[in-house]
C-alpha cells in the first residue's frame, strides 16, 4: 500500500484529488497547511507521493516540499500552482519534484496518470533500496561468516591458480598480510593437489608452508563454483598440527598402557613361577647340604671327591636358578623391597672385587666416582644386581677385550618455573661393538635378547624395573662400533643414613627345650626344613596349612616356642595366621619365609614387631640364625615337658 499526502488550503481541491485518486492500494492524507502536513507525516511510516500547493497560508509549499525530500529522498513531490511559469518549472526541478500540476485541473485523467507515475517511481526506488539493503546485509553476513570462521579459506581461479580472496584465518595460518596473499600463485603458499584430489569429496591431508617456511599439517576440503564464466576453487583449510600431535601422544600413551598391561601380566606370571621355583630351589639347597654331609662318610677319597664335585655343580646350578628367580621377582616387582639411604660410591667400591672377577682377565674395570656424592634411597641388594647386570652386558659386548667404566656424578636441573630437581647419576660404559638402533628400541623388553641361547632376556628388563621402582630413570646411548653407555638417574634424598642392622652371630646356640611350629604347604620344603630343625636340636610340630597350624597351636599353645610360617599359603594365609596367633599370644616369636611377597600386598613384618622375613631360597645357617635371634631372650622348657597352659588364654 502506498501513501499519498495532499497539501492545499483550498478544501475543494483536496476533495477533488482525494476522490479521483482513491483506490484500495492507496492511503490518502489531507493537510491544509505546512503544520498540518508535518503532523500527518508524523503518524505514518513514510510518504510515497506528496502533492503540495506552492503557496500555503503558513509558509512556502516549495520549502515544505524541500523538507519532505530531505526527510525521505524517496518521496516523489508534485507541485501545484495556479500561475504556471518557466520559473515555477525550474524551481520544481531544482527541489527534485517529479512534476507539477496546474490549477484548475483541465484533465483529471492526466492528474491521475502523473500521480500514478510518481507512485510507480517511488515504489521502484523503494524496492531497489530494499533489495540493495538486503544485498548489503547478505554481504555483511557472508563477510562476517567468511572472516570469523576458524578455518582458513583460500579462493583461487582454476585456470591461472591465482589467489583471489582469503580470510583472516588464512592470514594467521600462513603468516602473511591479506594483500601479500591475494595475487600470489596458490602453489607458492599451499601444497599442490592433483586434479583427482581436487575432485575428491573427502577431506585431504597435506603439508603446507606456514610462517617462516615452517611446515604445518592441514586438512583440506575442496569446493568448486563459477563466477562470470570463470571456474573458481575454494579450499577450506584446517590446521591439524596440534591434533596430530595429540593423536601421536594418545597413541604413545595407549602403547604405554598396553605395555604396562603386558608387563603386569608377565609380572603376575613371573611372580607365580618364582614362588614355586623358590620352593623347589630351597628343597634342592637343603637336601644338597644333607647329601654333602653324607658324602663325607665315603671312605674312598676319589669316589667321594667325584661325588662332591657333582654335588658342587648341582649347588652352582641351584644358585644360578635362585639368581634367575630374583630377576623374575625384581622384574615383576613382586620382590620384597627394603630401600636404604646410601652412597652409590660405596655400592660400587664394595662390588669392585666381584666385578673384576666376573669381567675376566681381558676386560678392565675403571671407575670415576665423584666426591661428595649425594645420598639416594634404594634397595642395596637390588642395586648391586643392577650394576652387575650392566657390567656383565658390557663384558659380553667385548669378546676380544676392552674396558668397563663406571662413573657417578651429581646432577641438578632447573625447570622454567625455577624449581630445582637434584639427581644422582651412575653411568656404565663399555668399549664394545655398540648396539644397532633397531635393537635399542626393544632393549628393555622382557625376554628380548641378542645373545642367542646364552641369555634369558631379563637382565635389562630387571634393571629398568628396579630403577623405575626406586623413582628413577634409565637411558641408553650407543653407536655401532663405538660402545654403549647406560645412564641411571636416581632422586636425591635428604634422609640421614642409618647403618643396616646385622644380627649377632651365634655359633652354637642352645636349642634344647624349644619347639618350633613349622607351617609350609610344599611337602618337599617342609620335609627339608623339618630335618634342618631336628638336626639343630629343636623339637618340631608340622602343619601343611594355616588352618592346620592354628588348630595345632590351639591344642597345645604352651608347647610352642616359636613359629616358622610361609607367607603364601592356600586359603588361610601366613599373614592371617600370624595375626590370629599374635592376638592370642602377642609375645610369641614368629619367623616368616616367602618365595613371593608383593609390595602392594600389604604384608609388612613390622606389623609383627619386626619379625624376620626370610626370602627363599635360603641356607640352613640363615634360618637357624633368624630363629636364634627371636628365641635368644625366651625361656627354655625342660626337654619333653610342656609348660602348663596359661588359664588366662
Amino acid at each position: 500500500m502506498t501513501s499519498i499526502l495532499i497539501v492545499d488550503d483550498e478544501p475543494i481541491i483536496c476533495e477533488i484529488l482525494s476522490q479521483v485518486l482513491e483506490a484500495p492500494s492507496r492511503r490518502i492524507c489531507i493537510a491544509g497547511s505546512c503544520g498540518e502536513a508535518r503532523e500527518a507525516l508524523a503518524k505514518v511510516d513514510c510518504c510515497d507521493v506528496a502533492i503540495v500547493d506552492k503557496n500555503l497560508p503558513d509558509g512556502s509549499g516549495v520549502e515544505l516540499a524541500r523538507a519532505l525530500k530531505a526527510a525521505d529522498p524517496l518521496t516523489e513531490v508534485l507541485m501545484m500552482t495556479a500561475f504556471p511559469s518557466m520559473d515555477s518549472a525550474i524551481e520544481a526541478v531544482e527541489l527534485g519534484a517529479f512534476d507539477y500540476l496546474t490549477k484548475p485541473f483541465d484533465d483529471l485523467t492526466q492528474v491521475v496518470m502523473k500521480v500514478g507515475n510518481a507512485e510507480d517511481k517511488s515504489s521502484l526506488r523503494r524496492e531497489r533500496q530494499r533489495l540493495h539493503e538486503s544485498l548489503r546485509q547478505s554481504e555483511d553476513r557472508f563477510r562476517t561468516l567468511f572472516e570469523s570462521t576458524p578455518d582458513a579459506i583460500v579462493v583461487y581461479d582454476a585456470e591461472e591458480r591465482v589467489i583471489r580472496e582469503v580470510n583472516q584465518a588464512a592470514v594467521r595460518l600462513y603468516g602473511r598480510a591479506r594483500d601479500g596473499l591475494i595475487g600470489l600463485s596458490v602453489d607458492d603458499v599451499v601444497g599442490t593437489l592433483s586434479s583427482r584430489e581436487v575432485d575428491s569429496d573427502f577431506p585431504l591431508h597435506r603439508r603446507d608452508r606456514g610462517p617462516d617456511g615452517a611446515s604445518i599439517d592441514v586438512e583440506v576440503a575442496i569446493g568448486k563454483f563459477v563466477v562470470g564464466g570463470q571456474g573458481m576453487i575454494l579450499e577450506v583449510i584446517r590446521d591439524v598440527t596440534d591434533r596430530l600431535r595429540q593423536e601421536e601422544e594418545r597413541d604413545r600413551l595407549r602403547d604405554q598402557l598396553r605395555q604396562s598391561e603386558k608387563m603386569n601380566s608377565l609380572g603376575q606370571l613371573a611372580g607365580g613361577i618364582a614362588h614355586d621355583f623358590n620352593n623347589v630351589i630351597t628343597a634342592m639347597i637343603v637336601f644338597g647340604g644333607f647329601m654333602a654331609e653324607s658324602l663325607e662318610a665315603i671312605p674312598d677319597l676319589e669316589t667321594r671327591n667325584e661325588a662332591l664335585s657333582d654335588l658342587e655343580q648341582i649347588r652352582r646350578a641351584s644358585s644360578h636358578a635362585a639368581s634367575i628367580t630374583r630377576q623374575l621377582l625384581a622384574f615383576s616387582r613382586k620382590e620384597m623391597v627394603r630401600p636404604e639411604v646410601l652412597d652409590l660410591n660405596d655400592v660400587v667400591m664394595n662390588l669392585a672385587s666381584i666385578l673384576r672377577a666376573s669381567l675376566g682377565t681381558n676386560v678392565a674395570l675403571s671407575t670415576q666416582l665423584s666426591r661428595g656424592l649425594w645420598n639416594t634411597k634404594v634397595d642395596p641388594t637390588q642395586f648391586e644386581q643392577v650394576i652387575i647386570n650392566l657390567a656383565i652386558n658390557g663384558r659380553d659386548a667385548m669378546p676380544n677385550g676392552g674396558t668397563v667404566l663406571i662413573e657417578t656424578r651429581n646432577v641438578s636441573n632447573t625447570s622454567p618455573a625455577g624449581v630445582v630437581a637434584r639427581f644422582v647419576e651412575l653411568a656404565v660404559t663399555d668399549t664394545g661393538s655398540g648396539i644397532d638402533q633397531a635393537v635399542l628400541e626393544n632393549i628393555f623388553d622382557p625376554f628380548f635378547t641378542t645373545k642367542g641361547g646364552k641369555g634369558t632376556g631379563l637382565g635389562l628388563a630387571t634393571v629398568r624395573s628396579i630403577v623405575d621402582g626406586a623413582g628413577g630413570s634409565v637411558s641408553v646411548s650407543s653407536q655401532v662400533g663405538q660402545g654403549t653407555t647406560f645412564t641411571l638417574r636416581l632422586p636425591v634424598t635428604e634422609e640421614p643414613r642409618v647403618p643396616s642392622f646385622v644380627p649377632p652371630h651365634e655359633a652354637k646356640p642352645n636349642r634344647e627345650g624349644h619347639t618350633i611350629l613349622l607351617v609350609e604347604d610344599d611337602d618337599g620344603v617342609r620335609r627339608a626344613l623339618y630335618r634342618v630343625l631336628r638336626k639343630a636340636g629343636y623339637d618340631v610340630m608340622e602343619a601343611r596349612s594355616g588352618e592346620e597350624a592354628f588348630a595345632a597351636y590351639e591344642a597345645e599353645p604352651s608347647r610352642v616356642s616359636a613359629m616358622l610360617i610361609d607367607v603364601v599359603l592356600g586359603g588361610f594365609s601366613g599373614e592371617h595366621l600370624g595375626r590370629e596367633i599374635r592376638r592370642r599370644n602377642p609375645s610369641l616369636p614368629i619367623v616368616f619365609m616367602t618365595g613371593y611377597a608383593t609390595r602392594e600386598g600389604a604384608f609388612d613384618p613390622a606389623e609383627f614387631s619386626g619379625a624376620p622375613l626370610l626370602p627363599k631360597p635360603f641356607r640352613d645357617e640363615r634360618l637357624l640364625l633368624a630363629l636364634a635371634s627371636v628365641l635368644d631372650e625366651r625361656p627354655k622348657l625342660p626337654s619333653g615337658k610342656p609348660a602348663p597352659r596359661d588359664p588366662s588364654r
